[in-house]
């Protein structure tokens, strides 16, 4: 594995930082909500890709659909840890 510089680093790391705190935050909510607020975060993960890679559109669309599905399945954890009385917060 080649070793990233340190802005990478840093850039992963707020990626996954704000992937867990849209998550968190979808989770708190009514499950009635969820929907309105995960197109919500689709819409702004949208506007910072074409800003990020404005010439590359199937790479922007497969990127937004990982974090989607990454904030999708970390909701679902969240909800099956408060449903086991382990609670959903690291």
């Amino acid at each position: 594995m080649t070793a990233q510089s340190p802005e990478t680093q840093a850039a992963y790391a707020a990626v996954t930082d704000m992937v867990q705190r849209q998550a968190l935050r979808i989770a708190a909510l009514p499950k009635e909500e969820r929907e309105e607020h995960f197109e919500s975060v689709r819409q702004s993960l949208e506007e910072a890709a074409v800003a990020t890679y404005p010439d590359n559109p199937n790479e922007r669309a497969e990127l937004i659909d990982l974090m989607m599905k990454t904030i999708r399945a970390l909701v679902l954890e969240i909800d099956a840890g408060s449903r086991s009385g382990k609670g959903g917060t690291a």
